[in-house]
């Protein structure tokens, strides 16, 4: 359908004198000239011709101009009708165009007049040619959509069904069936790698020509194959052959197309989906792009399937260092308990009126009795003042139920109602005992394994060709002896491992040639690939084999699996690291009660003193303004304190549910006039409706958002952007508000420190913002986390917990677990 070119024009009148001399001056310019002078000779013409334009006398010899009109626009829809008409007929000619015909012109008329009659004529017919031309696209455009949404929807049925797999075997029964179903496949099987060995565990219904199942080595190298291509899908043709695959050609026919898609689900585990198509069109792009999205879905149930074991033991060991934290405060006066916190009625399971009702000093059935005595005697004697301060301990004690804690303890004396009483601070370290008794069967177990590891012996030459290995790589590498001698040393070894040996390698030979005879053997921990792909952490210690004259002939070496051992440094770090960090929590909590107890009543007397002064005295201006000045100084020292009180876990929360949606809301306008101020703009992504609740203490999250907003406007140039979001994880009952900066970013090293206590990069930074700002969120069983690119800004990601029933204001959320990287 074209939209250019000359414009045809059919002219019908029955004096031809009138038509040529028309004809020959609308040819003249430009136009595709065709003439008839009867309604017969124009209802062929209009057949043969197809004109864009007709001028037609409306009074003809033998018919009416209308009603050829009629005629030729039933056999021409598009046809545009231009009457000539005389001065008497003009009322007809109006009313010829409320029925459809484009305009009309009297006779006798100007040639300029025709000439501007036909140029409106024809934008209105190219006009209509583009727009038949736009529908036709249009149509086909939205028949190609349809088919695209027709796959999407296939696509998110099959992903949905997949993604509520709960164990390996239906990840696999579920993949099989749905990508049968929308590849249009005709069979398939679904074969998972454990170690060495490969095994079929789905496939559909069986076909005489075709395999039910797969040799072992066979699925092997068809996923080498796809993994040396660096990709996840290979598409065979078995038309074309089967160049680099024979492997596959005793079991599958000649005709039709393969499909093979494989993921890794960790370094132990492999899936991999074959479909195969015999009859009909080969698979196509379409076809893998479709595969690689659903087999991206099972990658993702896979390894969350194979992971849900790790995530529990790892949310248990969370919760078990966070509770560790709870401070217990106690006040003993006469050997009567006067007062207890929750922190230390939660820990021993007393009710406060239990405790209170104690007899002087019947709280001993509580301690364990070896502890007793000792500190029944520094109670008395702290009472009586002949101690200010007893000494820091650790001792044993009871629960209401029998179980023995560990608890260290800290005693001050103070007055309490006037009078002389002690002031016992416990922390709870059973967890940290326990891990202290692990750390020492950890290194137990480690110990025991380095003595009963297996070695492996082996001879090289000079130029790094094995000659002998012993039998027991086998069981190290998954190498027999026959096919280790066979195999460069390099493909036993990881890139930077392979380096590593061969600078040695090097450096050696270049030292024996300067001092013969020097170097005896040399001990290396290096990475090396077993045959099905893992890592092997190995020690090898080698030497050089010499002659009667001390040449080297050729290197030995023995080399032993350390691979549990490094898991089990591994794991003595980790221990080491969480006792360490039990041990530093523990210091910055007692650090707490001292400056809470010590100084805040100081800070307020000050503060008080302040404005009674500027009330009472006669002071000028500038007198005035250094005591607000001083005010404020000693506001922001008890903003501190407050800060590491919570720190310290002295603070009590109050959790009641808020509209997390609405509390942002909140902040964008408190903070909007600042940005504005500054030239910063603000991005708001917030979900719709805007409902989602969160079981929060609300001052205190108040207090961490306004951190995370501060520390953004502090670092956001001029002209840059604040993108705030919120977004909800209703499947795992999570929500998640993310905060970004267009700012200069967070260097890798300082990216590591920026929740430790005190750290800062700002000139008058406190460094306790985000240290504080995570401690509160992890007492809420939430998270934070940090993204960074030098240069290019910062992402915080804050995690919340959502309430799966209705929580009272003593019940705090449930925790979260690790947060993947979420998108907005």
């Amino acid at each position: 359908m074209k939209t250019k070119g000359p414009i045809k024009v059919l002219i019908i009148d029955d004096e031809e004198d009138f038509v040529e001399s028309i004809g020959e001056i609308l040819a003249s310019r430009g136009f595709l000239i065709e003439r008839a002078y009867d309604a017969q000779q124009a209802i062929a013409r209009d057949l043969e011709f197809r004109p864009d334009i007709s001028l037609i006398d409306l009074r003809l010899r033998q018919t009416s101009g209308l009603e050829l009109i009629q005629r030729l626009q039933h056999n021409n829809p598009h046809l545009v009708t231009i009457l000539m008409t005389a001065y008497a007929e003009v009322d007809t000619a109006i009313s010829a165009i409320q029925e459809g015909v484009y305009d009309y012109i009297r006779k006798p008329f100007a040639i300029p007049d025709l000439l501007n009659t036909l140029s409106r004529a024809s934008d209105y017919v190219r006009l209509q040619q583009s727009n038949r031309l736009a529908e036709e696209e249009l149509r086909l455009k939205n028949s190609e959509l349809e088919e695209v949404n027709r796959r999407l929807r296939t696509i998110l049925e099959s992903s949905k069904i997949i993604t509520g797999s709960l164990t390996m075997n239906q990840i696999a029964e579920r993949i099989l069936t749905e990508m049968a179903r929308n590849l249009n496949a005709e069979k398939g099987w679904v074969c998972l790698q454990c170690g060495n060995e490969w095994q079929i565990i789905a496939q559909t219904k069986g076909s005489k020509n075709l395999p039910m199942s797969f040799p072992s080595q066979t699925c092997q190298d068809l996923f080498a194959r796809i993994q040396a291509l660096g990709e996840e899908a290979l598409l065979i043709d078995l038309t074309q052959g089967l160049a680099g695959l024979e492997c596959l050609k005793p079991h599958l026919p000649h005709t039709g197309s393969l499909f093979a898609f494989s993921f890794r689900i960790d370094p132990d585990y492999s899936l991999m989906t074959m479909i195969y198509r015999g009859t009909g069109s080969p698979f196509d792009e379409q076809d893998r792009e479709t595969g690689l999205i659903l087999t991206s879905f099972s990658r993702e149930v896979a390894r969350s399937v194979v992971a849900t074991e790790s995530l529990r033991e790892s949310e248990k060991q969370f919760r078990s260092i966070s509770e560790q934290l709870l401070m217990s405060i106690l006040v003993i006066q006469d050997g009567m308990i006067r007062y207890v916190n929750n922190a230390f009625i939660k820990l021993i399971g007393y009710s406060q009126h239990e405790l209170y009702s104690f007899k002087p000093y019947e709280f001993a059935k509580l301690i364990y009795k070896d502890d007793i005595d000792f500190l029944i005697d520094q109670l008395k004697m702290m009472q009586s003042r002949k101690l200010d301060e007893g000494p820091r301990q650790q001792f044993r004690g009871y629960t209401r139920s029998g179980q023995v804690i560990w608890c260290e303890l800290y005693l001050n004396s103070i007055q309490y109602q006037g009078r002389n009483a002690v002031l016992v601070t416990l922390i709870d370290i059973t967890q940290r005992k326990d891990a202290e008794e692990a750390l020492i069967q950890s290194e137990a177990r480690y110990r025991m394994i380095t003595r009963n590891v297996s070695d492996v012996i082996w001879t090289v030459q000079l130029d790094l060709s094995l000659n002998y290995v012993s039998p027991s790589i086998e069981n190290l590498l998954g190498y027999t002896s026959e096919e280790s001698i066979t195999m460069p040393i390099q493909d036993f070894l990881f890139d930077e491992s392979a380096r590593k040996v061969l600078a040695v390698y090097s450096e050696a030979m270049e030292r024996e040639k300067v001092e013969p005879g020097s170097i005896e053997a040399r001990l290396l921990e290096v990475e090396f690939k077993h045959k099905n792909g893992s890592s092997v952490w190995t020690e090898i210690k080698t030497s050089f084999l010499r002659d009667d004259l001390g040449n080297p002939l050729a290197i030995m070496g023995v080399t032993r699996d350390i691979s549990k051992r490094k898991q089990l440094e591994e794991e003595r770090n980790q221990l080491k690291a969480k006792l360490h960090e039990a041990q530093r929590l523990e210091e910055v909590a007692h650090l707490s009660s001292i400056v809470a107890h010590e100084i805040r009543n100081p800070i307020f007397a000050i503060s008080s003193g302040i404005q009674v002064l500027q009330k009472s005295l006669n002071i000028n201006r500038e007198q005035n303004r250094s005591l607000d000045i001083i005010f404020n100084e000693i506001l922001r020292v008890n903003r501190l304190i407050e800060q590491l009180v919570i720190y310290g876990g002295l603070k009590e929360y109050r959790f009641e549910q808020h509209n997390l949606v609405e509390l942002i809301e909140e902040i964008n306008s408190l903070y909007e006039p600042v940005l504005h101020s500054r030239h910063v703009s603000l991005e708001k992504r917030l979900p719709t409706p805007q409902q989602l609740m969160v079981n929060i203490d609300r001052d205190k999250v108040i207090q961490v958002l306004v951190n995370l907003y501060q520390n953004a406007i502090d670092l956001s140039p001029q002209g840059t952007t604040i993108s705030v979001a919120v977004f909800p994880d209703e499947k795992a009952r999570h929500a998640f508000f993310t905060i970004s900066d267009q700012g200069p970013g967070i260097s890798p090293a300082n990216l590591q420190r920026v929740f430790d206590l005190f750290f800062t990069t700002k000139k008058n930074g406190s460094g306790m913002g985000l240290a504080v700002s995570r401690k509160i969120m992890l007492d809420h069983g939430g998270s934070i986390e940090i993204e960074s690119v030098q240069g290019k800004g910062a992402k915080v990601i804050v995690g919340f917990s959502l309430p799966n029933r209705p929580s009272s204001p003593d019940s705090g959320p449930e925790s979260l677990p690790p947060h993947p990287a979420p998108t907005a």
